[in-house]
């Protein structure tokens, strides 16, 4: 790649990974005509992070779940103070911004999956699995795996001291599907497919969560593990920022983390 690398380049490089029509992925702010040397790779572009961006002079960011709330229609949502204020902070820096979601997906391996499975050794990446839908993808397993093993691997991979479970714990299971993020096929993977596990990050309560205590009062196999939206993609987006100084040898790539939204009180 050449030396003066434009915002445009890059844009342009990561449309070219799938061969998808992709019109969700946008720019959000500044001019990808600009010259680019410093990216940051981020999750979700809160106030803290865009405030971090800018003191260390970043010329690009590339963020999987956008700047506002309703990616990316966002106007009916600028009367609001906190978005009107939000807003006017991206307006006044030079900034490019550019929201980096569904190619993520579609490309295969997916890259959030590929940055997730690549932390969490379950004895396979995401190389290894198909595609269900659009963010969901899965595998059927040689030898099973206990659910224990699996939940004890993702508290340890992402410190978490706790994760939402749904069904058995004592349970083992050899098809799994992944719905990282706000996939919300949960139901329909566990109820209409092989699937034993669904691993997510945000699920639905109902029907998802009774469908799965119902199926473990009559014994049968179906499981939830659901880490919140943040927990399960994250580590896709660090995997990310590896991925995209890789291929502009003259570009400096970091991830900047936003952290955990909420706490468990």
């Amino acid at each position: 790649m050449c030396n003066n690398i434009t915002g445009e380049d890059i844009i342009n490089f990561l449309i070219g990974l799938t061969d998808k029509s992709i019109q969700r992925d946008i720019i959000l702010n500044g001019n990808p005509k600009k010259i680019v040397k410093k990216v940051a790779s981020v999750f979700l572009l809160t106030i803290d992070v865009m405030n971090k961006c800018i003191e260390e002079n970043v010329d690009m960011i590339i963020v999987h779940e956008g700047a506002f709330y309703h990616e990316p229609k966002y106007i009916d949502l600028l009367q609001d103070e906190i978005a009107l204020r939000k807003n006017d902070l991206l307006k006044k820096s030079d900034i490019l911004i550019y929201r980096f979601h569904d190619v993520a997906h579609y490309v295969f391996p997916d890259i959030i999956l590929k940055g997730f499975l690549n932390e969490v050794e379950l004895g396979f990446n995401a190389d290894d699995c198909y595609m269900l839908s659009f963010g969901s993808k899965g595998i059927m397993l040689k030898d099973s795996l206990s659910i224990k093993y699996i939940i004890s691997e993702i508290k340890q991979k992402l410190k978490l001291e706790k994760v939402r479970f749904f069904g058995d714990i004592n349970n083992k299971v050899r098809c799994i599907h992944f719905g990282l993020g706000q996939c919300l096929t949960d139901y329909n993977s566990l109820s209409k497919t092989e699937c034993e596990l669904y691993i997510c990050g945000e699920v639905y309560d109902l029907p998802s969560g009774s469908y799965c205590a119902d199926a473990k009062a009559l014994g049968l196999n179906k499981n939830i593990i659901a880490l919140g939206h943040y927990s399960s993609e994250f580590l896709g987006m660090k995997y990310f920022a590896e991925f995209l100084a890789n291929k502009f040898n003259n570009l400096q790539v970091d991830y900047v983390d936003c952290g955990e939204f909420f706490e468990f009180i």
